[in-house]
């Protein structure tokens, strides 16, 4: 066994801290950022003292072998698989997938991403690492975070995480970091785009963190899927299928949200005999170059195993449409309005098919005999929304993301006859399973994982409130807890409908070290 490690040890110190020329002082910089980053925890998570982010020494007491952790899926070559057989065997039936290729030998990131490629090009940018009580994003300016993750992380017990959404905003060189990358192949469907960039929930992040940093375990948001591409470093991914029930891998007894927690307190309970057979996790070992596809209405939860950097967004699909239209509809009214009036502009058809969903079913209804309603009934069971999923484990309905997309996709599959000028049909064969062909545009737009964070029911637009479902949850990000890096942001007294894009002073400013 092996213990947890973080990247190398080495102390240095930003020129840009101290006038031109003049010597820095190693100790005097260690401290000034230990004091800015005690501040950032102070916010980010006021419950915690700061000796409490130490106490249960989980630096030698979590000790991790890579070679234990297997690969429980489907392991694709990127210039081997086309789009259409993506989504006829991964995208259509609602399955996870690791994808490997395609990455680090096309990107730029590969030698602008490095710490060093970091500092030096964004450095002094600030980037968003937590979230306060009153909902406002806690920002360090990134080299104090690098400096952070190289000397001091290592003793938390779960260290702060880089997790931000505005990264490609910033049209001076923080907003060049979107050159570097570009969206595969298999994820450049992006129908929100057509509500416009500052209309759409935030769907891309930029994610950097030390080991034992991650996302606790979640589903998110609005039904979308998700991508995660790593640059460096080693991820552990856990994932359960849709179906699988609330209380079972998010218990009460769970202390915290982080993600440390859950694999040091849950993930044992899986390796059980006793643990139900039906709901056995699906793990992934994440290596530098290869992307993760997480399906629609999947749980998962991700522990950095070392310092890793990776991009991830969200999307809505043509293919998953039939489920993230139903969510947007009752979590987002006002952007599902927008929504589709900027869908009849411009595919028509598809209008017609958001027009055909019976938006008002509920998991646990039963199944309509058509078409259009057997696909809202099984896209709403299937939700992305924990307590939705929830309850539809305990009333026993069907919730296959797999069968409600199958069955969605025939709908969705007339789409391509009226806007074959839009949309890019797939092969004979394609169309012989059911698949959808797929909207092809040059960049991806979309949404990504949040970090949960334990908090009371939401009240803002998508939570209890209104145009929410009213049954105590929040669509937007997580059921009845509110996600540090989510569209939305919340107090947890007080909460308030903040988007990263509000151009509002408060907004702007936010709380930042």
């Amino acid at each position: 066994m092996s213990n947890i490690a973080v990247m190398p040890s080495h102390a240095s110190a930003s020129r840009a801290d101290c006038p031109q020329d003049q010597p820095i002082d190693p100790n005097e910089y260690n401290e000034k950022v230990r004091s800015k980053m005690e501040r950032a925890k102070l916010k980010g998570r006021p419950e915690l003292s700061l000796e409490a982010w130490r106490r249960h020494n989980w630096r030698d007491n979590f000790r991790l072998d890579l070679s234990t952790i297997p690969t429980d899926v489907d392991v694709i070559d990127y210039d081997a698989v086309s789009e259409a057989e993506f989504i006829r065997r991964y995208e259509a039936p609602n399955l996870p997938v690791l994808i490997r290729g395609g990455l680090l030998d096309r990107w730029r990131a590969a030698e602008h991403w490095t710490p060093e490629a970091l500092e030096r090009r964004v450095g002094h940018y600030k980037f968003k690492c937590g979230e306060d009580d009153d909902g406002y994003p806690v920002r360090v300016r990134l080299r104090y975070f690098l400096h952070y993750q190289r000397e001091q992380a290592a003793a938390d017990d779960s260290p702060l995480y880089v997790f931000d959404s505005t990264f490609a905003d910033d049209p001076e060189a923080r907003g060049q970091m979107r050159a570097d990358y570009e969206v595969p192949k298999y994820f450049r469907d992006d129908l929100f785009q057509h509500v416009g960039e500052r209309r759409r929930p935030p769907y891309r992040w930029f994610v950097m963190g030390p080991a034992r940093s991650g996302t606790g375990i979640h589903i998110d948001p609005l039904a979308t899927s998700a991508w995660n591409a790593l640059v460096s470093g080693f991820k552990w991914w856990v994932l359960f299928p849709p179906a699988t029930p609330r209380a079972l891998i998010k218990p009460a007894s769970l202390r915290d949200s982080e993600a440390i927690s859950w694999f040091t307190q849950v993930f044992p309970l899986t390796q059980q005999a006793a643990w139900s057979a039906d709901h056995r996790p699906i793990q992934i070992l994440q290596r530098p170059g290869t992307t993760v596809f997480v399906p629609s209405g999947w749980w998962h939860v991700v522990l950095n195993v070392t310092a890793t950097v990776a991009v991830t967004h969200n999307f809505c699909s043509v293919t998953n449409f039939p489920l993230v239209w139903p969510k947007t509809v009752r979590g987002r009214p006002k952007l599902s309005r927008k929504w589709h009036a900027a869908l009849g502009a411009v595919l028509p058809d598809l209008q017609k098919v958001a027009d055909s969903i019976d938006t008002r079913r509920r998991p646990g209804d039963g199944a309509s005999s058509s078409s259009s309603s057997s696909s809202s009934s099984s896209s709403s069971s299937s939700s992305s929304d924990d307590d939705e999923g929830d309850h539809d484990a305990r009333s026993g309905a069907k919730s296959d993301n797999g069968a409600a997309l199958l069955c969605a996709s025939t709908v969705v599959s007339n789409v391509a006859v009226a806007t074959s000028n839009i949309l890019s049909p797939g092969p004979a064969s394609e169309a012989a399973c059911g698949a959808p062909p797929r909207a092809h545009k040059a960049d991806s737009r979309d949404l990504a994982p949040g970090n949960p964070e334990n908090a009371s029911t939401c009240t803002c637009e998508g939570g209890s409130g209104a145009g929410g479902d009213g049954d105590g949850s929040c669509v937007t990000c997580e059921a009845g807890r509110c996600c540090r890096d989510c569209d939305c942001s919340h107090s947890r007294k007080k909460r308030r409908h903040t988007p990263e894009h509000d151009t509002s002073e408060a907004a702007i400013l936010g709380t930042s070290v």
